[in-house]
């Protein structure tokens, strides 16, 4: 079935291009997620929200008033941790119980508990009143139909009766829901409330609660510090016993392995530490004496006497260097003055080389003095190396053996200690506890409950103000769901979006849109096209020599109306060029079955002509100018000007030009082409394409481009 439409549309006024949008493949979910689009969709359905408020509102407030009174009271227990964990009065450390909050939460949990809430149940009858005994209410109308089919549920096997065990169950969950334990986890303080219709009854099971607790806590206190008096004096005879073990052990590791310990450390380090000191002492008087040995001789045996001395300190060397010179001071006078030939010369001379052969005798003694001395402290080194080598081995295996009996002694130490905590809590606990009341449970009341004056439930204008905030919230959410609708029909278009919807497109068969066109000239999917074509010619400026087919999303059948729109165009005899916009991911040579004319981005590059690169539709008179690889920079290859020109040129020689773009929510590239052409056709899946895409595929369209803007609905029906 063919629908068209045509109306008039407001004229756009000319807007620079719009920037390119963030990435995002899901145009609605973009569109909702924007603050502009969200508060734009609200605006639009302000009605709907105002109505769920105020029915909501309404519906709370009459529905409270219909409740019975209830009220709360509330009793305030604070813990004392001094005394929360009285050492059991000496038992347990307080060490134990740096954070309070967990041992507070777990006297929460305590407050719950269903023991305790039977006691009071027992003792305030709370099971005879029907505000807790379901049984004892009055039958309503769900009672009424219950009862009434009861005896064919028993017929049948279906029903049992209650039993009284069931009843006391129900009763007890009923008294545990209007009780409430709050701690707000940062002070000791906790706040027992409980909700009857009774203000009376509220206040007393609110005291009670806490007074049976604080009983309860007394009466384990005084059981746990008998028992804890027990069993600390069991493990102080134990530890006793270990203590006097592990001593006689230390003593007997004494004796056995004769270590006897000084201020300054054990025999044998001793020891060692004095081997050490003597050796380096030795060693370094060795290096001292082998030093002068080896200076000494040397220059005694190059004759010098003189420096020999001062090396060696010697006194003899010293006078008879003084005598070998005086004497030959003497030998040098008696020369000059009687000649070398006078006897007294001679006597001097005989003095002379005497006191030399001195001097030399005495040198070399010295040196064989140094050698001795300095074999003398080699053999001293030697001797102190090997006896700091023994008492190295004697300390070490004194050591395992002292290491063995430091350990003894740390556990000794230890275990005394221990002892001796045992024996001061013991101290503690000796006395056996008196009356309850000299015991703290380790909690106190702070406020006991009393009856409260005023209800704590329902309150109707609370009440009627949660129901109007929750009837917006509603509201707004069918509000921003129905801006998610799809579109089943043109008019649906024209309604809700305020856009031309010029032709509804029957799905067409496996073969695809451009094949049944050239299979079936007349069929219906030719004549949606051919009222297309006419719509345009009257929407478009200039009669709509260039069309832009293009759609919110991906997968919408834009590319495959453009190549249908064009190819039968060219059958019905209207020259016709159809060029691919969408570089991106090229898709039209696949449609056509076109092998030729796949050389757009050559010409959009600027490096063949377009006249030489036209190819033909194997299929009708269409000519084609197309994609062949996809194009990451296809934006740059769309912006130069020799599309412009190309558009220009082409213009003179066809009377239809048809662009394909990509999705708009794909790429800008298509807000790109629009200013080039003189109608849009904005393609939208029926059944598939959300309201907020197309509205904002429309907006977008229009501040790129001043073109009317058309919708056709593809595959309806």
């Amino acid at each position: 079935m063919l629908e068209f439409g045509l109306q008039n549309l407001a004229a756009s006024h000319p807007l620079p291009v719009s920037a390119p949008h963030a990435g995002g493949t899901d145009p609605q979910r973009r569109a909702l997620l924007d603050p502009a689009k969200l508060l734009a969709t609200l605006w639009r359905g302000r009605w709907l929200v105002l109505a769920c408020g105020v029915a909501c509102a309404a519906a709370a407030f009459l529905g409270a008033r219909q409740l019975p009174a209830r009220y709360t009271a509330e009793a305030i227990l604070v813990v004392e941790m001094d005394r929360l964990m009285p050492e059991l009065q000496g038992a347990v450390s307080k060490d134990s119980a740096q954070d309070p909050l967990p041992r507070v939460r777990t006297e929460v949990q305590v407050l719950r508990s269903p023991a305790l809430m039977q006691t009071i149940i027992r003792e305030r009858g709370l099971d005879r009143l029907p505000e807790f005994n379901p049984a004892l209410r009055p039958p309503g109308v769900a009672d009424r139909l219950l009862a009434f089919a009861q005896p064919l549920a028993t017929a049948l096997g279906l029903g049992q009766p209650v039993t009284e065990r069931e009843r006391d169950q129900r009763v007890l969950a009923r008294a545990l829901d209007a009780l409430a334990i709050t701690h707000d986890n940062r002070s000791l303080a906790i706040v027992v409330n409980f909700t009857a219709r009774d203000a009376e009854l509220a206040a007393q099971v609110a005291n009670d609660v806490v007074r049976h607790y604080l009983d309860d806590k007394l009466n384990e206190r005084a059981r746990t510090n008998r028992e804890a008096y027990a069993a600390l004096t069991r493990r102080a005879a134990e530890v006793r016993a270990d203590v006097d073990e592990l001593e006689r052990r230390v003593r007997e590791t004494r004796v056995r392995e004769s270590l006897i310990e000084l201020r300054a450390g054990s025999v044998g380090q001793q020891q060692v530490e004095e081997l050490a000191i003597a050796l380096a002492r030795v060693q370094a008087n060795r290096a001292q004496v082998d030093s002068d040995f080896e200076r000494a001789s040397s220059l005694a045996a190059a004759g010098r006497v003189t420096e020999l001395a001062s090396v060696v300190g010697a006194q003899t060397i010293s006078a008879l260097r003084a005598r070998e010179v005086e004497a030959a001071r003497n030998a040098a006078e008696m020369g000059s003055r009687f000649g070398r030939g006078h006897p007294d010369f001679r006597r001097v001379e005989l003095e002379l080389a005497a006191i030399r052969a001195e001097i030399m005798l005495e040198a070399r003694r010295v040196v064989a003095s140094l050698g001795a001395q300095a074999d003398s402290v080699r053999r001293h080194e030697a001797e102190l190396l090997r006896r700091l080598g023994e008492a190295r081995e004697v300390a070490t295996e004194s050591g395992s053996r002292r290491a063995e009996l430091e350990e003894l002694q740390k556990e000794a130490d230890a275990r005394r200690l221990l002892y001796n905590s045992l024996l001061e809590r013991a101290e503690r606990t000796a006395v056996e506890p008196g009356p309850l009341h000299q015991l703290h449970p380790g909690a106190r009341i702070v406020s006991a409950a009393v009856a409260p004056g005023v209800p704590s439930s329902p309150r109707p204008v609370l009440t009627g103000a949660v129901g109007f905030a929750g009837g917006l919230a509603m509201g707004g959410l069918l509000a921003l769901v129905g801006g998610r609708r799809s579109f089943a029909r043109v008019e649906d278009l024209q309604e809700r979006i305020g856009i031309s919807a010029l032709a509804a497109m029957p799905r067409a068969a496996a073969g695809g849109l451009a094949e049944a066109v050239a299979q079936r000239r007349n069929g219906p999917e030719a004549e949606a096209l051919r009222l297309l074509r006419n719509g345009l010619r009257l929407a478009g400026r200039g009669g709509a020599r260039v069309v832009l087919f293009v759609a919110a999303t991906k997968g919408e059948g834009a590319s495959g109306m453009a190549a249908s729109y064009a190819r039968l165009a060219a059958l019905d005899g209207i020259e016709t060029l159809l060029l691919e916009g969408d570089l991106r991911q090229p898709s039209l040579a696949a449609l056509l079955g076109a092998s030729d004319g796949r050389n757009l981005v050559r010409i959009l590059e600027g490096r063949i002509g377009w006249r030489d690169a036209v190819g033909k539709d194997p299929a009708s008179p269409l000519h084609v100018l197309l994609g062949d690889q996809p194009q990451e920079a296809s934006y740059r290859l769309l912006d130069r000007h020799q599309l412009q020109n190309l558009l220009r040129d082409a213009a003179e020689e066809y009377r239809l030009i048809v662009l394909d773009a990509p999705a708009i929510a794909a790429a800008p590239d298509a807000l790109l082409l629009a200013r080039h052409a003189d109608a849009v056709c904005l393609v939208v899946a029926a059944g598939a394409t959300g309201e907020a895409a197309v509205r904002d595929a429309v907006d977008r369209l229009r501040l790129a481009s001043t073109a009317q803007v058309a919708a056709v609905l593809n595959r309806a029906g």
